[in-house]
Parts: C-alpha cells; structure tokens; sequence
C-alpha cells in the first residue's frame, strides 16, 4: 500500500486481523512518517511489517513546503526512529529535480540523508505523474510522455544522474 497508514483505522483493522491470524506472513508498505505513532508502529511488527517505505523527497524545508508535502524534517525523523525502535527497517527515497531546487538544497537532502540514517536509502529524478501538483507545476498534459524526469531549466539530466550518483555515495 502506497499509503498504509493515511486511513489509520483500516491500516489498524488489517494488522489485528493479521495478529488474530498468527502473522503468517512478512510484509511491508509505504507511508508518510507524520502519519506514524506509537500505537500503529506496535502493531504493524507484531502483524509482521519488517520493512516501511518513507516518501521524504527533500531535506530543504523549503523544497518539502514548495512541494506540498506538508511535514517537516522532525517529523520524518520521528517516524523513522518510531519504526526502528519498534524493530521495522526502514527505506528513504530521496528526489532530486523538484522545482526551484538549487545545488545547495540538493547538499541539504545528501546531508538530511546521512544524518536520518535509515535501513536504506534510495535516490530518484523527481518525476511529474498526472494530477500531481508537480505534473500541474511543469504544464504538462495527459498526452506528454508520462514516465520521464523532470529536468529543471537549464539543467539536464547528466547533471540529475551526477546528484542521484553523489546522494548514493555518501549514503552509502
């Protein structure tokens, strides 16, 4: 699930079904780190979630506000140190190419990325997907190809592949 825990009382009724069952099966989702607490992290490992996919995009308050994510660093912090604690590995995705993103925001991200320390981390192009507010934000339409990079202006995407390649290297 892209989104497990948004509606938080069908991700709690799928994890007790789960624990009344036995937790026969290993399994992860994604989700947004301000959607996590306590509670729901507890019962998510003990229905047999090992692994949770965190959007955090970007780690320039700016860029996170401008692209409407609507969280902060210390949220996604919390949520990552919530599934850890907890026992749940965690993977980051990380984007590079977000509108108005300058080289300096794009170190900030490499650096939120390290300092967040999760299990994993995975760094992508920012890709604009129809009826998104990035997709609205590029003036594209249904008939424009729908799976490319957004390449801000006077950038191109060697120059996206260098950062996907650095955010990598110091990750890792």
């Amino acid at each position: 699930d892209l989104e497990f825990t948004v509606a938080r009382d069908l991700a709690a009724a799928i994890c007790s079904h789960l624990v009344s069952r036995g937790s026969p099966l290993d399994w992860c989702c994604q989700t947004r780190a301000d959607n996590l607490d306590p509670e729901i992290v507890g019962l998510m490992k003990r229905a047999g979630c090992r692994l949770v996919h965190i959007g955090v995009e970007s780690g320039s308050p700016e860029i996170l506000s401008s692209s409407g994510k609507a969280t902060s660093k210390e949220a996604i912090h919390n949520g990552i140190r919530m599934l850890e604690a907890a026992g749940i590995e965690t993977l980051a995705f990380f984007m590079f190419g977000l509108p108005g993103e300058t080289g300096a925001q794009r170190d900030e991200t490499i650096r939120f990325a390290v300092d967040l320390d999760p299990t994993y981390a995975s760094f992508h192009f920012a890709t604009p997907y129809p009826g998104s507010k990035l997709f609205a934000a590029a003036g594209l339409s249904v008939a424009d190809d729908l799976c490319f990079p957004l390449v801000p202006p006077g950038e191109n995407i060697d120059e996206l592949k260098r950062w996907v390649r650095k955010g990598m290297r110091s990750f890792y």
